[in-house]
């Protein structure tokens, strides 16, 4: 049996991305770390779910990763399951409007090869495509964005047209913020362009994974945990109180009490106001949730030419092609409120719509299965009332936030979960001298 020789004890609320990430820059760690997560498995919202005709695995919703995603891939890394990982060569996204298809590219020539897709543009006035080179030189020359722009106000700012903003911005501000162009917040959203798509090829390029996204996360399960480190599944916490700045009592909803030095909340600001405390957090009633419905189809025959399309002037998003198991397509809306009050029956019958619009090939008879899937609380809506509130990951001494709603610079993404947990660890380990 291994030595503990630090009698520092650490708790970690939360098993997702945030809560796994802050546990393995602690791993290395003389301490005792315990890590309390509610569900009967990790990972929080980045979940499996087995259908039941078919018997697939499937993702609980479509998580558009780039390569900017740095804190994420060295998580992966960590667990040994980066190598599940594809990469694009470079950023290459087909789109799809009933006018027919078009590509916009970083090519192998980079920032010339994104001009030369935008001077293609199908339908697009020569003005509009001045306007968007300009903008985009803008960025890459470090444009900023006052709190109160929202990515709406700073296309306008150099008079972008709807036109193009339908086809090119949008899809990647919803994407990307799961927040509309009007509300999202403008730093954000050129935080996004600075450090992804404009950034380089290697930055910019969209990553897929050969598996469900929640089996990356799987092995922290037998990595982590040794009798000085804990995973509680189904462990739902009532309150934390603070008795000085290195004495915390955690109460369970069963009833036990636990003593710890430090905590780290890794839950999202609607679940963490449902925890007791005797000190003061961050005002969580700020933060608005916001759905994203995806919709699984499974498919006698292939109907995509492509293995992913942008749809533009539909009411999904995006489509993904699914190979592994059975073919299978996946579709996605973002920032999703307008699907709120539809049922189950009216909102495939809108994916059917779109498909039959923009893909000759698709023939709804052939579909033989039809899975649904909303999340009310995907992220948090990134508004320009909203991301100057994102608080920072420490509270107090003892006391630590981390999630991809806190503030990171980045959107709610699976990237910002990551860092927040590495940023959430180290003011940690600064103040308990680790």
């Amino acid at each position: 049996m291994s030595q503990i020789n630090n009698s520092k004890k650490v708790a970690i609320i939360g098993g997702g991305i945030s809560g796994i990430s802050a546990a393995m820059e602690l791993i290395d760690k003389d301490i005792n770390i315990d890590i309390y997560e509610a569900r009967n498995s990790i990972g929080g919202r980045v979940a499996g779910i087995k259908d039941k005709l078919t018997g697939d695995e499937i993702d609980n919703g479509k998580h558009l990763m780039v390569g900017a995603y740095s804190n994420f891939f060295d998580l992966l890394q960590k667990l040994g399951t980066f190598k599940h990982l594809y990469f694009q060569k470079y950023f290459n996204v087909n789109f799809i409007s009933e006018s027919g298809e078009f590509n916009f590219s970083n090519g192998r020539f980079g920032k010339l090869s994104q001009l030369i897709s935008l001077m293609n543009f199908p339908g697009i006035s020569l003005r509009d495509k001045r306007n968007s080179i300009k903008f985009i030189n803008q960025v890459n020359r470090g444009l900023d964005a006052t709190p109160s722009e929202s990515a709406k106000d700073i296309l306008n700012n150099f008079q972008i047209s709807n036109k193009i903003s339908e086809i090119l911005w949008e899809p990647l501000i919803l994407a990307t913020m799961n927040t509309t162009p009007r509300e999202a917040s403008g730093k954000i959203f050129l935080n996004i362009l600075k450090l992804a798509f404009f950034h380089s090829n290697y930055s910019g390029r969209l990553v897929f994974s050969n598996l469900q996204l929640n089996k990356l996360l799987i092995p922290f399960l037998t990595i982590f945990p040794n009798e000085h480190r804990r995973i509680f599944l189904q462990k739902s916490i009532e309150s934390v109180n603070k008795i000085d700045d290195d004495n915390f009592i955690i109460k369970i909803k069963n009833g036990e009490e636990y003593n710890y030095n430090a905590v780290i909340f890794t839950l999202t600001p609607f679940a963490l106001k449902k925890i007791k405390t005797n000190f003061q957090m961050p005002d969580f009633e700020s933060f608005e949730s916001s759905p994203i419905v995806s919709i699984y189809l499974w498919s006698e025959e292939d109907f995509l030419k492509n293995d992913f399309y942008a749809l533009i002037g539909a009411k999904f998003q995006w489509i993904f092609k699914e190979t592994y198991n059975s073919l299978r397509y996946a579709l996605t809306h973002s920032a999703a409120d307008e699907f709120a009050m539809l049922s189950k029956s009216e909102i495939i019958e809108l994916a059917y719509q779109d498909l039959e619009k923009l893909f000759s090939k698709f023939n709804r008879n052939l579909i033989y299965q039809a899975q649904l899937i909303i999340e009310k609380k995907a992220t948090i809506k990134l508004t320009t009332q909203t991301e100057p509130l994102r608080p920072a990951q420490k509270i107090s001494k003892g006391i630590y936030l981390a999630g991809d709603w806190t503030s990171t610079g980045l959107p709610a993404t699976m990237e910002s979960a990551a860092l927040s947990g590495k940023h959430a660890v180290g003011n940690l380990i600064t103040d308990l001298s680790l």
